[in-house]
């Protein structure tokens, strides 16, 4: 079954509606008071019940279950799993955005279904008074509670399908329940297409697993890891100091400086599916670690086995190791550097990140081969495990496989596409799990003071349930049961990194310019990318720009979703995750922003407030950002790209500023601008322990650069 809830945000949330469908399209709803209740009273023994988004919705449900069990799944906020009792009932409540996790607007595109009705909902009207009163509302009202942009297309809604004898007013609850149905319609629809295609395709149910990350897991279980036998996942303390080497993408300005690029076309180099190439460049180390006991940094790397070999010898014979080390020094500064810097290995000093700077560093074998072909860094290992086992390499088969058949299926336009996209992308977010370390419990008032003296030496937290008797226990939980194949997580976070590593220290080498990272991509100018390449393929015998895995392509959003590849004319970085590119192609000039922890359209209504003086924008639905009026909003104006895309750039517009652009260039020269979260168009939710919502109705944010 697949369920949503709409509900009152005046206060804390109050559920009105609840609305679900069956497997097989069989569905109904309630509406008005006690609807969790009465949902719940409906429910069969045995149900499965998925929501969209089950940190919320489970909100309304966990306070009328009579038992909780302890096989809820709550990571970092997000409910992935609960099951409990209701009147003797066992129910499964399960997180689609977990498997899927795309929000349902997107998944008419993903899955080719009917979009239904655009989305104009005054949620703010559907007070807990209104809802009780149960009376036709006046439209002009409820207008109000209306984004702006789309309160004509509500107007025309409420007409068509909630009308009413009196043309001003119109019916709340038909309104209601047309809206959330259409959300259930398509979370089933496009819940039972994936899950069908999973199976077909992969042998594979949805229904079985409660994120899409186990579902790779699993995929790599049986096609991969299982079918060597000598493949181990580790816990304990090796797993723990493995996990150690664990180091995230990297995402910073060159030389961590802002800056402002004009009159040149830059290009947003991003590497094609940059996790899979890292796996299709891999193996698995074979068997189990063993303790480095008196053997340096050169004798290990004398041992070492060379790329491509798959067998040890008697002169390499260490398949990989991860090692505690020291970087003595370091021969050459990079803009981009290489080297991570941990306070908790450097005796609790801050310092940046991404450093020139001798220091201490978990690592694996890759990353110090990297350390030292890149920064001429010398090291000394401290401590750490090595492997001297086989490589197994069908590992590269696997993902080449799945690589393959995505583009097949992408070039049939078969939706099929989306979910092996998913597959290649969370197959290693299992490997690097960390250690769930506290659990769950539920317990009623009445057994509260008898498990609180059984367990108080172990209980983390307490706090009872907004409107019911349960009390919810953090107790903290032993890790020494909790596995997983953390070297091949670390190798591939280690490989990803060199395959970004081999483009950029190229490009330093030689001169290119390259102004930001951010992952997977580098922003560079447009005119040095042949000379790049043409040094890439002397260095590594392989071709830079393509679209087969390991390779780069410029990946700017299309202008309106259309015409040839846009080029950044104007880019302005002023952190890390914080820059603006002003695009333009044949089809007009869009803006690309990127502000973290700070949405687009509130970047954007910050700015419009702002700068009134400037060109007025707009958040396009493609994402990118347009100038309201001329050639920037419409694509319909004069052509500013004659003899695109041999045209120089000169960074003018007739128009004037866009007010985003005016908003970057201050946060540039050290404004601090305060963003209102709050006034997003996607609502700001305070998620409490208790299990009660209520929506924020101001969450600054100060940025200063």
């Amino acid at each position: 079954m697949f369920a949503d809830f709409e509900c009152s945000t005046d206060g804390v949330h109050k559920p009105y509606c609840v609305c679900w469908q069956h497997e097989d399209g069989r569905d109904g709803w309630y509406y008005g008071e006690n609807v969790a209740e009465k949902f719940l009273e409906i429910m069969m023994d045995g149900s499965l019940i998925w929501f969209h988004n089950l940190a919320y919705d489970i909100n309304f449900i966990i306070g009328h279950l009579d038992r909780v069990y302890d096989n809820s799944i709550i990571r970092n906020g997000r409910v992935m799993q609960m099951m409990g009792v209701y009147k003797g009932k066992r129910l499964l409540f399960k997180d689609s955005y977990s498997i899927i996790s795309k929000g349902l607007a997107e998944f008419p595109r993903m899955f080719k279904l009917n979009s239904g009705v655009k989305e104009a909902y005054p949620y703010d009207y559907y007070s807990s008074d209104r809802v009780s009163e149960g009376k036709n509302c006046i439209i002009e009202d409820a207008v109000e509670c209306v984004k702006e942009c789309n309160r004509d297309l509500f107007r025309s809604n409420v007409v068509k399908y909630a009308a009413v004898d009196d043309p001003g007013e119109f019916d709340m609850k038909e309104y209601c329940v047309m809206y959330c149905m259409q959300d259930v319609r398509i979370l089933r629809e496009g819940f039972i297409w994936f899950r069908d295609s999973l199976v077909n395709e992969f042998g594979l149910d949805a229904y079985d697993f409660v994120s899409i990350s186990s579902i790779a897991n699993r995929y790599m279980e049986l096609n991969c890891y299982w079918l060597n036998g000598n493949l181990y996942d580790l816990s304990n303390v090796p797993r723990e100091f493995i996990g150690r080497c664990i180091i995230g993408g990297r995402c910073m300005l060159a030389h961590n400086t802002k800056r402002i690029t004009e009159g040149r076309p830059v290009v947003d180099f991003d590497a094609v599916s940059l996790y899979p190439s890292a796996m299709a460049r891999l193996y698995c180390l074979e068997g189990m670690p063993k303790v480095i006991k008196e053997w340096d940094t050169k004798y290990l790397l004398s041992h070492l086995f060379v790329d491509g070999q798959t067998e040890p010898t008697k002169e390499r014979f260490i398949s990989g190791f991860f090692v505690e080390a020291k970087i003595t020094k370091v021969g050459v500064k990079r803009a981009f550097p290489l080297i991570v810097w941990t306070p908790d290995s450097n005796h609790g000093e801050d310092h940046e990140r991404a450093t020139n700077d001798p220091c201490t560093m978990y690592m694996d074998h890759i990353m110090m081969e990297d350390l030292i072909r890149f920064h001429k860094c010398e090291i000394s290992v401290v401590r750490g495990y090595y492997y001297d086992g086989r490589r197994d390499t069908r590992i590269q088969k696997v993902i080449e496989g799945l690589f393959e058949m995505r583009l097949r299926y992408k070039k049939e336009g078969n939706p099929i596409q989306e979910i092996i996209k998913l597959l290649l992308n969370s197959v290693y977010g299992k490997t690097i799990l960390k250690a769930i370390d506290t659990v769950n419990k539920f317990v009623k008032s009445d057994e509260l003071s008898d498990y609180v003296s059984r367990n108080y030496n172990m209980i983390k937290e307490a706090e009872t349930l907004n409107g019911s008797s349960v009390t919810r226990v953090v107790k903290i939980k032993p890790i020494n049961r909790h596995y997983t194949f953390v070297t091949l997580g670390v190798n591939i976070l280690s490989m990803s990194k060199r395959i970004m590593n081999e483009v950029m220290c190229t490009a330093e080498d030689i001169g290119v310019d390259v102004m930001y990272q951010d992952t997977d991509s580098m922003h560079l100018y447009r005119d040095q990318l042949d000379a790049l390449s043409d040094e890439y393929r002397v260095r590594y015998g392989r071709e830079l720009v393509g679209s087969r895995m390991g390779q780069f392509h410029s990946d700017f959003g299309l202008i309106h979703g259309r015409g040839s590849m846009p080029m950044a004319t104007k880019s302005i970085f002023v952190m890390k995750k914080g820059y603006i590119d002003r695009l333009e192609s044949e089809e007009g000039i869009g803006y690309h922003c990127r502000m973290k922890g700070v949405p687009t359209d509130v970047v954007v209504m910050t700015a419009n407030e702002r700068y009134p003086e400037c060109v007025r924008c707009v958040v396009g639905d493609d994402g990118l950002v347009y100038t309201v009026g001329g050639d920037g909003g419409s694509g319909q104006g004069p052509s500013y790209l004659s003899g695109w895309p041999e045209r120089t750039f000169e960074a003018k517009r007739e128009d004037g500023i866009g007010s985003v652009e005016k908003l970057y260039e201050d946060l540039y020269n050290g404004a601090e601008i305060e963003f209102d979260l709050a006034k997003s168009s996607r609502p700001s939710f305070d998620m409490r322990n208790d299990f009660s919502v209520e929506t924020r109705r101001k969450f600054v944010r100060k940025i200063k650069c």
